[in-house]
C-alpha cells in the first residue's frame, strides 16, 4: 500500500481540495493507497466536511 502524507496547515490557501478531488478520481482505478492530512485546521472543518461529502473516509 502506498501512503501520501501532507504535513502542514490545513488552510484553504493551500488548495488541498485538489488532492481530495484527485483521490476521488483515483478510487476508480485502485484503493491500494492511503492519504493522510496532518496539521492544525485553519479551515474551520472545511476539509473534514469535504472528505465526508466525497465519501473518502476510508482512504
Amino acid at each position: 500500500m502506498v501512503q501520501f502524507i501532507y504535513v502542514g496547515t490545513l488552510s484553504k490557501v493551500r488548495r488541498l481540495e485538489q488532492i481530495l478531488f484527485a483521490v476521488q478520481r483515483m478510487l476508480h482505478e485502485t484503493n491500494e493507497f492511503q492519504v493522510v492530512l496532518l496539521g492544525p485546521d485553519e479551515a474551520q472543518g472545511f476539509y473534514h466536511d469535504l472528505v465526508n461529502e466525497l465519501k473518502l473516509n476510508s482512504v
